[in-house]
This record gives structure tokens, sequence and C-alpha cells, in this order.
């Protein structure tokens, strides 16, 4: 079995059927995958595919301007047509997105893809954690689609691909452009995509995973929300969320990052190096903490950068579930820093 990820791509504001147009210069090599080349909406909406990556964020026709009138001048008339009508919502969504997407582009640039933990889990942690969290096994997860809504290192979503499971990653950093290059499974198809216009058909994925991704937008609920539609009946939607937590230190470290958070990221990083890298690392290599260097000044960057980061009340995410049309909601994982709420979608 194979699946073709034309089958599963819509057009994130229309949700209409896409038609691949392939660069003179590239031509398709395999049927299942793209090589560069545009994605045209029946709207007449374009999006790029680039390093077989499609382009999939509303404001990707923007971001990569230079890249569609290089390859397909003659679509320069999208940008006085079709482009005008919706040009103040891709304002929105460039200046929504910017801060966050330069925060986690810079973190996972500077993740260690090779030695790097996730969720400091080697690779058996993480499958591990997954198949928790779901409620799944590898032999229950053949033959059915993943989407990973927020890709992130990627890790996981290599993983399972390994295991000849099918899954579609979706990121709005570069760190698509680093799975890719480690990606040596037909299994896994990677995107670039934002989860308040997600780019996917209604009602076709067995499995949505969303891990600490929802926390990181702008309103977490409407996230929350946007994804539900892509689940397919019977199908499980997978979120991690941080909890809300009481304490000193905790309300401190708060309300630094509110103090910080007008400031441009170069100056954030430097903060992080230089105020709270050393005390961060003395406190953990006291509680025998196995972090390395680089995972440790990754989670400080998670921490203080993003521009957004909110905590959510388990009881207040099961009630979000419930009005979605999701049963069976479950705590399937739970730690310091947040937890794991999976439910099934209704008949």
């Amino acid at each position: 079995m194979q699946i073709d990820l034309r089958k599963y791509l819509v057009c994130p504001l229309s949700q209409t059927e896409l038609q691949f147009i392939s660069s003179p210069e590239k031509l398709i090599q395999q049927e299942d995958q793209w090589q560069d080349g545009l994605l045209v909406a029946g709207t007449g909406w374009i999006y790029p595919v680039i390093g077989s990556i499609p382009r999939m964020s509303i404001e990707s026709c923007v971001e990569y301007k230079e890249f569609i009138l290089k390859n397909f001048p003659e679509h320069e008339l999208f940008y006085r047509t079709v482009f005008k009508e919706k040009e103040a919502l891709v304002s929105i969504a460039l200046k929504k997105n910017y801060k966050t997407k330069k925060s986690f582009s810079f973190e996972w640039k500077n993740y260690d893809f090779e030695q790097g933990k996730t969720w400091g889990k080697e690779k058996s942690g993480i499958l591990e954690r997954f198949l928790l969290e779901t409620g799944e096994t590898i032999e229950t997860l053949k033959g059915k689609v993943i989407f990973d809504a927020g890709a992130g290192n990627g890790h996981l979503d290599l993983i399972l691909a390994e295991q000849n499971i099918f899954v579609i990653a979706m990121d709005f950093s570069s760190s698509v452009e680093k799975i890719a290059l480690a990606n040596k499974s037909n299994h896994l198809f990677l995107i670039e995509g934002d989860i308040q216009f997600p780019p996917i058909r209604s009602n076709s994925c067995d499995i949505i995973q969303c891990s600490g991704v929802l926390i990181h937008t702008n309103n977490t609920r409407k996230s929350f929300e946007l994804l539900t539609r892509c689940v397919k009946s019977e199908g499980k939607y997978s979120v991690w969320l941080y909890r809300i937590r009481k304490n000193k230190i905790h309300s401190l470290l708060l309300f630094v990052r509110e103090l910080m958070k007008p400031l441009p990221l170069s100056v954030k990083i430097w903060i992080c190096r230089i105020l709270f890298f050393p005390p961060s690392f003395l406190i953990k290599k006291m509680k025998n903490n196995k972090e390395s260097v680089t995972e440790m000044m990754v989670s400080l960057i998670d921490f203080f950068t993003p521009e957004f980061r909110w905590e959510h009340d388990q009881e207040e995410v099961k009630s979000w579930f419930d009005k979605a049309g999701f049963t069976s909601m479950a705590i399937t994982a739970s730690d310091t820093f947040g937890y794991n709420i999976t439910g099934t979608k209704k008949n």
C-alpha cells in the first residue's frame, strides 16, 4: 500500500483541490512526491513546492515570491489580481507568525539532529511515549495516516516512517528542510504550513498528533478547533499542552518572559546564554540531569523566546474536545510541565 499526498492536500484558504505544475527545469520523479513546482488552487491561489516540500502557509506566496516569479513568470498576474483580494489577510498572517517562525527556526537550526534527544528521550523512548499518548501499538498503526501538526525536530516522524507507518509532518519553521535531509523513507511526507490554516482535507486523517504546538499560537482553543475537521470519524486527536503551575519560581520566570517579550530575538537569545544558562546548567547538573549543553540551551530558548506561551487546566481542554464532538477523552501522559489528552471523534 502507498498513499498519494495529493489526495490529502487542499488549499488552506478555500479547501479546494490543488493542481500541480512542474518547473520547466524539474520533472516529477515519483508519483507520490513532487520536485520544484507550483500547486494551484481552484480559486487561483498558489503555493510553491521547493525541494519536494509543499509550502502551504497562506503567506508563502509572499515569502517565496522570488522563486515563483523566477520559475513561473506568467504568475506575475496573480499578484495583481487574486492576491489583491486576500492581501489584508496575508498581511495579518505574516505579522501573526513572524516572531514565532523566527524563534522556532532558530531553535531547530541550533538543535543537534544527530545526537539531540526529544523530551529527554532516545529513539525507543520517543516511540514509547507516542504509543502511550495515542493508545496505539505499531500493529494498530499499520495502514493508518498520521498528521503531525507541528513536527518540530521531526524525530518522532522519522521513527514512525522507519516502521512503515504513513506520516504527514507539518511545521511552519525551517525545521522541515532539516527533517527532509534525514528522511530516507517513502512513508514520510513533509509540508510547510500553519495549523490555523491547515492544508489537509477534511475527515482524512486517522490520527492528529499536536504536541507542544497549540500553546505557542495566539489562541490555543481556536487553533485546537481548526484542526478538528481533519480527523476522520472514529479517528483520534492527541494534544500535549502546558499545565497551569502555581509556584513562585515559575511565576517569576513567566513575569521575566513578559518583560522580554518586546525585545528582538537576538537579544533574548543572549539573555538566555548569559543570565539564564549558567544557573540552569548548575541546577540541572546538581540534579544529575543528563541533558547536553545544546539541549539545555534549546529548553531555555523554547521557554523565553516564542511570542506566545499559554497554560491550560485539564478540565478546560476536555470541554473543548466535548464541544468539538469527541468522546473517550483521557489524560494519557502527564509530567511536571504538561499533559497529553487524546479523544476519539464521534461518527
